[in-house]
């Protein structure tokens, strides 16, 4: 569907965000036959797959960011009927904001299904940094994107990656300090 490449700059070097992003036509390609889930995972086709890898000047601990994510349900009204800090199933509940992390570290998602009575999902998708490499618990983000999909008469259909801002940061920080009382969220979007 769409290949979408957004620069930032980070601890005084330009970097990169390539984002590929799909429809799902191929469920044992992207790896759900090893998941280890109930009932048939063809179901994934049709939903979307976001792959999104960061590349920086800099290496070693000055390349070290972290992807966070935060999905939001709709069941038709005008506001979410719930949103979540999407972790990996091994690290919910240790407090850690973290989707992914590492040296330019890479963001994969590709949603299965959609709970009854939803009728859209939506992920925001921050790139983050903590300034000082990984001594401190203070989280800046550097770049996001919305992406997602909408359920009608039981089909998905997939919607656009498009940037996010100042306003999808600030909606989403609630969330952050409630999961993650112990790391601290920088109030303002970093200049790209």
């Amino acid at each position: 569907m769409a290949d979408l490449t957004i620069p930032f700059q980070a601890r005084g070097e330009q970097g990169a965000v390539h984002i590929a992003y799909s429809l799902n036509e191929n469920p044992a390609r992207w790896g759900f036959d090893i998941l280890g889930l109930d009932g048939d995972v063809s179901r994934a086709a049709a939903f979307p797959v976001f792959d999104a890898s960061v590349s920086h000047e800099r290496e070693g601990y000055a390349a070290i960011f972290g992807w966070i994510q935060v999905v939001h349900y709709w069941a038709g009204a005008s506001t979410p009927e719930r949103s979540l800090l999407d972790v990996a199933p091994q690290l919910r509940g240790f407090g850690i904001p973290f989707f992914s992390w590492g040296v330019e570290p890479r963001c994969f998602d590709a949603p299965l299904d959609t709970p009854d009575g939803i009728t859209r999902w939506q992920a925001v998708t921050f790139l983050m940094q903590t300034p000082d490499g990984l001594m401190s618990r203070n989280v800046e983000p550097l770049l996001g994107v919305t992406w997602g999909y909408f359920i009608a008469d039981g089909v998905p259909t997939i919607n656009d990656v498009e940037h996010a801002g100042q306003s999808e940061w600030d909606g989403l920080k609630p969330i952050l300090t409630r999961d993650c009382p112990e790391w601290t969220f920088v109030e303002t979007l970093s200049a790209a």
